[in-house]
C-alpha cells in the first residue's frame, strides 16, 4: 500500500525535470540512479539483467571482503516505498582533483551522503552535466561512494570524509521532499556544468541549504523573477507557488496563462482585470473565463473566444450574453462539429449534444432560454428542477408557449403560466390542465392567437358563438371544431371562408372536418352557390342542398348530379333564375317545349341551347326575338333567319319617343349592332330589299361586293325614289 501511495505522489524524476527545465537549449543532464545490493546466493539472478555489475570492495589491507551488485533502477520505483522516511544526517565527502594535492580547500569534487532512518542512505553528486544517485544500505553506500560513482566508474582519487552534520528534527525532510526539490526547485535553476558558477560544489551547497532550512530555500526561489518566469513558461500552474508580488507581475502571469489558461486563478486581481492577459488565458483554456474580472466576463469578444475553445465556458458568462442567440448558436454548432443549422431536427440534435456533453448547462436558466430561441423542444433536456421553477417556466412561455408540455403538472394548472403560453402559441391549450381548458378567458386568448386551439376547448365553449367567431376570424378551419348548431350559422360559415380578402370555398370545404359536414355545406350554398362546386360529391345529388344553391343562381345547375339535371322541377327552378342554365339540362329536356319556353321567357338568348327542332319553331323563335331582340336571331334555324317578318321584328329599334309603339324597323342598325347578322347573306338580302343602299353599307365587306345584293339595293333605292315622286305628285295635285 505504501508503494502504491507514493507512486502516485512521486513523479518520475527525469520526466519531471525535463518538463520543468528553465532553458530547453542548455539543459542536457540525465539522471543516473543505481541501487546497491550485497551479493548473496539469492541475488545472483540480478546478474542476468544487462545493467547489473558486480563490485568487490576492499578493506584497509586491500583485501576484498564485500561483494556487492550495482544495478540501474528507475528513481520512482526505487524511492517510492521510502517516501515517508526521514533524512537524519548529511555527510560531505571531498575528492581531490589529483593525487598529490595537499589540501582540499577550494579544488575538490563534492559528494553528499544523506543518511535515512532505517539504516539506508543516498549518495548524490553533480558530475559534469549529470545528476547521479546511489541508494542502498548506509554502510555499503558509504564504502562504495568512496571509490566508485553511480555509473560504476572508479574515481580517480578516493573521496574522503570532510564533515558530518545532523539534520534538525524541526524540518522533518523526507525522501519525498528531497526528490520533489530535485525535480522542482533544483530543475528550475539547473545549468550545464560550469567551473565558475555551476559545478558540483554549487550543487552540494544548494542541497545543504535546503536540508538546513527547506522553507526559506523555497521562499527564495518563489520570489526570484529569473527562476519563476521560465518555470511558469514551462508549467503555468506553478504560478501558485510564486510569491505574491510575482503573481501581480504582468510578464510572469502572461507567460503562465499562455502555457495554462487556468493559471489565471492564481494571478492578482489587477492581472485578472487585464484584457490581454485574460484573452491569452481563454485562448489557451476557455474555462479560464471563470477567473476573469466581472467586467471582462461581460465582454462579448472574450466570451466568444472562450466558448470557441471550450463550450463549457458559457457557464461563466453573464446572463445577458448567455441569452444571445449568436453566442449560444455558435456554441451548439461547435459541439455538433457542423456549421449547417438549417434543418430544425439538426438544430435540436445539436442542442442535445451540447447539453449531454455538459450536464451543468442543462441546469442554467439563461443557456436553456437561449437554446429555446433556436428550437423550443430543447427545453425537454432541461433538468427537472428548472421545469418546476415557476419564474423560469414563465420566461420560457414567452419564448415558446408549446414548451408548456415540458412543465411540471402543477405549473400546467397555473392560470398565469397557461395564459402566457397560449398568448404565445394558442395550441399550447392542449397541454393545459382540464379546468383551464374550460376557462373562457384562457380559451379566448388561445383562439385569438390560433383559431385551431378551439379543438382543445370544452364542448360548452365550442358552443359559444362569441368564441367561435373569434376563432374562425383568426383561422376559418376552426369552424370544424364548433358545435353543430354553430356550423349551420350562415354568418359564421361565410366568415370562416374569408381568406385573402376573398371567399375561398375550395379551401374551407376541403378541410377534412368540414368536407362531409352537411350543415356547413348547406349554410355555404345558401349564401353562395359557387360553394356547391367544392362540396363533396354526395351533396351534388342532395335535393335540399342543390335547391338552396339554385335559389342563389340557376347556374348552380351545372354542379348538380345527372339525376337532378333530368328532373323537370329542378331544371324549371334553375331556369326561373337564369334562362341560359338550359345549357346544363339534360339533352332530353332541351327538346321539351315547356322547358325551352320557360327558359326563353327568362332570357331569349337561351334559344342557343334549345334543340334543333325548337330553334326552327316560329313561335319559340319569335318569342326569343321579342324577349332579347336581334341578339337571339342568329340562334334560329336557317329557314327562320330569312323570314322577313322575324327580321323586321328584330330590326325594330325602340326610342323614347316610341314609348307606346313598337317603332319602325332599322335594318342598317340591325346589321351594325350584330356582326353575325351582317355576315348572313340571307339576312342582308332581306335588309337591302327593305332599306336599299343604307343597309348595304352596314353589311359585311364581302357582301357589299355581291352582285345580287348590290342589284337588290339599287332596285330598292330606285323603287323608293319612284314611290317618293309619286307621293309628291299626288300631294301637289291635291294642293292645286
Amino acid at each position: 500500500d505504501a508503494t502504491v501511495k507514493h507512486a502516485k505522489k512521486l513523479p518520475t524524476l527525469l520526466e519531471n525535470a525535463l518538463g520543468s527545465r528553465a532553458n530547453r537549449d542548455a539543459w542536457t543532464f540525465s539522471v543516473c540512479c543505481a541501487e546497491l545490493v550485497v551479493a548473496t546466493d539469492d541475488s545472483e539472478e540480478l546478474l542476468l539483467s544487462g545493467d547489473a555489475t558486480v563490485v568487490e570492495l576492499c578493506n584497509d589491507n586491500d583485501e576484498a571482503d564485500l561483494r556487492i551488485i550495482r544495478h540501474a533502477r528507475e528513481v520512482q520505483a526505487l524511492l517510492a516505498p521510502h517516501g515517508d522516511a526521514l533524512l537524519t544526517a548529511c555527510t560531505e565527502l571531498r575528492q581531490n582533483l589529483w593525487r598529490l594535492q595537499p589540501v582540499t580547500l577550494l579544488l575538490y569534487h563534492a559528494v553528499l551522503l544523506l543518511e535515512i532512518e532505517g539504516g539506508l542512505a543516498i549518495c548524490t553528486e553533480k558530475y559534469n552535466d549529470k545528476l547521479e544517485l546511489i541508494f542502498g544500505p548506509a554502510a555499503v553506500v558509504s564504502r562504495f561512494a568512496t571509490n566508485y560513482r553511480a555509473t560504476g566508474s572508479t574515481r580517480q582519487q578516493p573521496a574522503r570524509l570532510h564533515a558530518r552534520t545532523l539534520l534538525p528534527k524541526r524540518e522533518c525532510v523526507t525522501v519525498l521532499d528531497l526528490v520533489s526539490w530535485i525535480c522542482g526547485d533544483l530543475a528550475m535553476v539547473w545549468r550545464p556544468y560550469c567551473l565558475v558558477n555551476s559545478n558540483c560544489q554549487h550543487y552540494a551547497s544548494e542541497l545543504q541549504r535546503f536540508l538546513e532550512d527547506a522553507s526559506s530555500a523555497q521562499r527564495r526561489l518563489e520570489g526570484d523573477w529569473q527562476v519563476v518566469l521560465p518555470a511558469v513558461a514551462c508549467e503555468g500552474g506553478k504560478l501558485r507557488l510564486a510569491a505574491d508580488e510575482l503573481k501581480g507581475d504582468r510578464a510572469v502571469v502572461l507567460a503562465a496563462v499562455s502555457q495554462d489558461g487556468l493559471a489565471l486563478q492564481y494571478a492578482s486581481d489587477w492581472c485578472r482585470s487585464d484584457w490581454h492577459i485574460v484573452n491569452a488565458a481563454v485562448q489557451q483554456n476557455g474555462l479560464a473565463l471563470r477567473f476573469a474580472a466581472d467586467h471582462l466576463r461581460a465582454c462579448r469578444e472574450l466570451v466568444a473566444a472562450a466558448v470557441q475553445q471550450n463550450v463549457d465556458a458559457l457557464l461563466f458568462a453573464p446572463a445577458h450574453l448567455k441569452r444571445q442567440p449568436s453566442i449560444v448558436g455558435k456554441t451548439a454548432a461547435l459541439r455538433a462539429g457542423n456549421s449547417d443549422v438549417d434543418m430544425p431536427d439538426t438544430v435540436l440534435l445539436r442542442c442535445r449534444q451540447l447539453l449531454e456533453a455538459s450536464s451543468e448547462l442543462s441546469g442554467d436558466q439563461d443557456v436553456m432560454l437561449a437554446l429555446a430561441t433556436f428550437d423550443w423542444r430543447a427545453l425537454q433536456f432541461a433538468v427537472p428542477g428548472l421545469l418546476q421553477d415557476r419564474c423560469f417556466v414563465l420566461e420560457a412561455m414567452h419564448v415558446s408557449g408549446l414548451a408548456l408540455q415540458f412543465a411540471s403538472t402543477e405549473l400546467r394548472q397555473d392560470a398565469d403560466v397557461v395564459l402566457a403560453a397560449v398568448r404565445q402559441a394558442g395550441l399550447a391549450l392542449e397541454f393545459a390542465g382540464g379546468e383551464l381548458r374550460a376557462d373562457a378567458k384562457v380559451v379566448a386568448a388561445a383562439v385569438a392567437q390560433c383559431g385551431l386551439a378551439l379543438c382543445f376547448a370544452t364542448p360548452t365553449l365550442q358552443a359559444s358563438r362569441a368564441l367561435v367567431r373569434v376563432a374562425v376570424v383568426q383561422d376559418g378551419a376552426a369552424l370544424q371544431f364548433a358545435s353543430r348548431e354553430l356550423r349551420q350559422d350562415r354568418v359564421l360559415v361565410a366568415t370562416a371562408a374569408r381568406r385573402w380578402l376573398r371567399t375561398d370555398w375550395e379551401w374551407l370545404l376541403s378541410l377534412p372536418g368540414l368536407r362531409g359536414d352537411r350543415d356547413v355545406v348547406l349554410a355555404a350554398v345558401s349564401q353562395d352557390w359557387h360553394a356547391l362546386e367544392f362540396a363533396a360529391e354526395a351533396f351534388h345529388a342532395d335535393t335540399e342542398v342543390v335547391t338552396a344553391a339554385l335559389e342563389q343562381s340557376g347556374a348552380a345547375l351545372q354542379f348538380a348530379s345527372a339525376t337532378l339535371k333530368a328532373e323537370h322541377a329542378t331544371v324549371l327552378q334553375a331556369l326561373a333564375r337564369d334562362g341560359t342554365a338550359l345549357r346544363f339540362a339534360m339533352k332530353r329536356l332541351r327538346a321539351d317545349f315547356d322547358i325551352v319556353h320557360a327558359a326563353i321567357l327568362q332570357d331569349g338568348l337561351a334559344l342557343e341551347y334549345a334543340s334543333q327542332n325548337l330553334r326552327d319553331n316560329p313561335c319559340i323563335v319569335s318569342m326569343a326575338v321579342r324577349c332579347s331582340g336581334a341578339a337571339s336571331l342568329p340562334f334560329a334555324s336557317a329557314r327562320l333567319r330569312c323570314d322577313p317578318a322575324l327580321i323586321e321584328l328584330a330590326a325594330r329599334r325602340c326610342h323614347w319617343w316610341h314609348l307606346f309603339s313598337h317603332g319602325s324597323p332599322d335594318y342598317a342598325w340591325l346589321l351594325q349592332a350584330h356582326p353575325k347578322l351582317a355576315s348572313d347573306r340571307d339576312v342582308v338580302l332581306v335588309a337591302v330589299q327593305r332599306e336599299g343602299r343604307r343597309a348595304l353599307l352596314a353589311a359585311a365587306k364581302e357582301l357589299q361586293a355581291d352582285d345580287k345584293i348590290v342589284a337588290e339595293a339599287e332596285a330598292s333605292d330606285a323603287e323608293r325614289q319612284q314611290s317618293s315622286r309619286r307621293w309628291l305628285q299626288h300631294a301637289l295635285t291635291a294642293i292645286i
